[in-house]
């Protein structure tokens, strides 16, 4: 049975929409294994959240960074990795979104 596309989860008494990282390799025009394999070599940060079944699951905000920073190192032109900023733009914008979760728990929890 395929994982569903959209997982429904509960943060910080919040109700959000998480994809499935076919949902991202759509949305990037890459494949899965390429995703994982970024993620695997560390050019791709961590998921912000991963779902209770352990499927790397990416939150809205992770999208929209995914395709920003795609589009503006032109990732997919046949430019190589070493030529880009990719990674590093990628894992401080993830940091910051996962940075931004982190204090809606912590303001949350008080």
């Amino acid at each position: 049975m395929p994982a569903p596309k959209v997982i429904h989860v509960s943060f910080a008494g919040l109700q959000l929409s998480v994809f499935t990282i076919g949902v991202l390799a759509e949305e990037i025009g890459r494949t899965t294994t390429c995703i994982r394999r970024w993620l695997r070599l560390g050019i791709a940060p961590r998921p912000v959240f991963k779902a209770k079944n352990g499927y790397r699951v990416f939150c809205r905000q992770e999208l929209n960074t995914y395709k920003r920073v795609c589009a503006a190192e032109k990732v997919g032109s046949g430019r190589a990795f070493a030529a880009t900023q990719f990674s590093a733009r990628l894992h401080e914008e993830v940091d910051e979104i996962r940075s931004a979760f982190r204090r809606l728990a912590d303001e949350g929890s008080v």
